[in-house]
């Protein structure tokens, strides 16, 4: 097993420490992305701990019975989305003599980055991870993953926006996985007994109306996590802004487009419309309130389609799924989320082939069309829309055919080393506007555009 060239890998494994930790400020959702976690005392401990499993993770790097080369494979969240990752391991395995993968739940995606950097402090780390697509250049540049360039990967079958920050200066550092989107889950049998469209809202305004209804209920249209950017992202897109501009040197918020998701926002908390929750929990609380019939519709991911035919079912109401509403004279734009799958750096030849051959594996056409049935989450690679499994699925159960559809306006995401920590300062941002209802829009979005921009330029 290869060594760490230790200065310099060590330096730049303390820097995103602090990136870490100054990235869990603000917590993210517990959806896509997660809650915050991460601390110094843990990251501490977390190398303590990589340490003196070391010697279990050698013997799991070496061939079983003479016969098999082993890795772990790490992997975040639970319920359908861990039986998905685990399952694919054992198909892999199945499918060939020569390596073994064994998964691993590591909890949440910065979990996983987390116990990633400590297990290579401790020349301790899995083969294969998921990593947030937006961290991929500050892993590349701290030296975590594998260029894969040369491993014989066809990009070409991907999804070209999807595909987008595996790539950092020309080289493949991994591969769209379980991809997703921003989509709002409805309750059409509540909506319905209103004497609403049961196929949802298609603008803003529409939501807006759909609020006045159900205030004669005295409850919320709508309910939304904002302890994430990632729903703000969309929001703003469709307005014809983004996080960050076009090179990423600076962030392109601060303007009418985001004074508008802002004032908009602040039209439906004001009148009730929408029930806003910030906290570490909020996903966790705002799928409740959806699941108990709280309100008829829930900002949520294509990730969570599965889990909600489930709670459907059980409640007794009818589900229907549909892309975000968008502003008059807007158009449809929604950033991706969900995790890509990586080949850790530094470790033996067979290992790393292993690594590439589950990726490979991964991407083969009924693999992916597999994780999309169990799930939810987009399809990656063109040729997996056409398998038949997934043809059947688009028409028998129309909820999935979102994940689809919204390939077609999916938007670039952030790929600069210092996206994690502007994405947590537009996390606060949010945070301090739904906690203060009086709050300035203006000061709220200058302020922390300037945040950002030392950010940016530190």
């Amino acid at each position: 097993m290869k060594q760490f060239k230790s200065k310099r890998l060590w330096s730049l494994l303390l820097a995103l420490s602090l990136m870490l930790v100054a990235c869990s400020g603000g917590g993210t959702t517990t959806t896509e992305e997660e809650k915050a976690t991460t601390e110094a005392a843990q990251t501490e401990a977390a190398v303590t701990e990589a340490a003196t499993e070391e010697e279990k993770t050698e013997e799991a790097a070496t061939p079983a019975g003479g016969d098999r080369v082993q890795i772990q494979f790490w992997y975040a969240w639970t319920d359908t989305i861990a039986e998905a990752n685990e399952e694919m391991a054992k198909m892999f395995n199945e499918s060939q003599d020569k390596y073994e993968v064994i998964a691993e739940h590591q909890g949440s995606y910065k979990d996983v980055q987390s116990k990633l950097q400590a297990a290579m402090a401790a020349n301790n780390a899995p083969g294969v991870a998921v990593i947030e697509p937006q961290n991929i250049q500050m892993l590349q540049k701290a030296g975590m993953i594998a260029d894969i360039s040369a491993g014989g990967i066809d990009q070409e079958s991907f999804f070209p926006r999807l595909l987008e920050n595996s790539i950092v200066d020309g080289k493949l550092y991994g591969i769209p996985y379980m991809r997703s989107s921003p989509i709002l889950m409805i309750n059409a049998t509540m909506l319905e007994e209103a004497g609403l469209d049961p196929t949802g809202p298609k603008t803003w305004e529409d939501v807006i109306e759909i609020g006045k209804k159900f205030q004669e209920q005295s409850k919320p249209a709508l309910t939304m996590s904002v302890v994430n950017q990632w729903y703000f992202e969309s929001y703003l897109n469709q307005s014809g802004a983004s996080i960050f501009n076009e090179d990423e040197t600076d962030v392109n918020f601060n303007n009418e487009a985001g004074k508008k998701v802002l004032e908009y926002w602040r039209e439906l908390q004001s009148n009730g419309y929408c029930n806003f929750l910030t906290g570490t929990d909020a996903g966790n609380l705002s799928k409740a309130d959806f699941a108990a019939g709280a309100t008829p519709m829930l900002v949520s991911t294509i990730a969570d389609i599965s889990y909600f035919l489930g709670v459907a079912e059980e409640n007794g109401f009818e589900l229907a799924t549909a892309a975000m509403p968008i502003p008059e004279g807007g158009t449809q734009a929604v950033p991706t989320g969900g995790a890509n799958l990586v080949v850790v750096a530094n470790k033996s030849e067979e290992e790393t082939q292993a690594a590439i051959d589950f990726l490979k594996f991964a991407s083969q056409p009924e693999n992916v069309a597999y994780v999309v049935e169990k799930t939810g989450y987009a399809p990656t690679t063109k040729a997996a829309v056409e398998t038949e499994a997934l043809q059947k699925l688009f028409a028998e159960k129309a909820q999935y055919e979102v994940s689809l559809s919204q390939l077609d306006f999916i938007q670039k995401r952030p790929n600069t080393e210092k996206s994690p920590e502007v994405l947590t300062a537009v996390t606060d941002m949010l945070t301090e506007f739904v906690i203060d209802p009086n709050a300035d829009i203006d000061t709220l979005l200058s302020t922390y555009a300037e945040k950002c921009q030392q950010i940016i330029n530190n």
